[in-house]
């Protein structure tokens, strides 16, 4: 169980290309958010601490590129999620993650006053974009979620 991993060139820095191996049953212990309907990729929102995912390295912000080899490019949040649960003894995962040295390079913003709530409403993304990220904390929060918060993140 854990990440394997590869560093990609990315637009202003480094991405990883991961992968992770989780052993079931489910629950997973971690939450999704974004899709197609959200015009955004699927990504970690939250990881349960103590919990499978956890144990293998996944952490919010994480992007979730395939489930069990199949692409997320084009699938709606319900069709990753219903993927997930479906995963009844074994969950591959395939995602991207920053890495620590492309993070120095970024203005980390640590103060809640200061960033403004995950479910905050935004301008929506132009169609074929995935909208924008902020790095909050090195554990990658994002915004710009154009939904209710309850609409789109899922325990899994």
């Amino acid at each position: 169980m854990g990440w394997e991993s590869g560093l990609l060139p990315a637009a202003g820095g480094l991405t990883m290309s991961v992968t992770v191996n989780l052993t079931g049953p489910a629950p997973w212990g971690f939450r999704i958010t974004g899709g197609r309907d959200f015009r955004k990729p699927i990504i970690v929102s939250k990881v349960t601490e103590h919990g499978k995912a956890a144990a293998g390295d996944l952490r919010p912000g994480d992007i979730i590129v395939s489930i069990n080899g199949d692409n997320t490019a084009d699938m709606l949040n319900v069709e990753a999620q219903n993927k997930i649960k479906q995963s009844s003894g074994r969950l591959q995962l395939q995602g991207k993650k920053l890495t620590r040295l492309h993070l120095l390079g970024l203005s980390l913003e640590h103060s809640a006053s200061s960033a403004p709530p995950c479910a905050s409403h935004s301008e929506p993304a132009p169609a074929g974009s995935w909208g924008s990220h902020r790095v909050l904390h090195p554990h990658f929060a994002v915004r710009g979620d154009s939904q209710p918060a309850s609409k789109q993140r899922f325990i899994l």
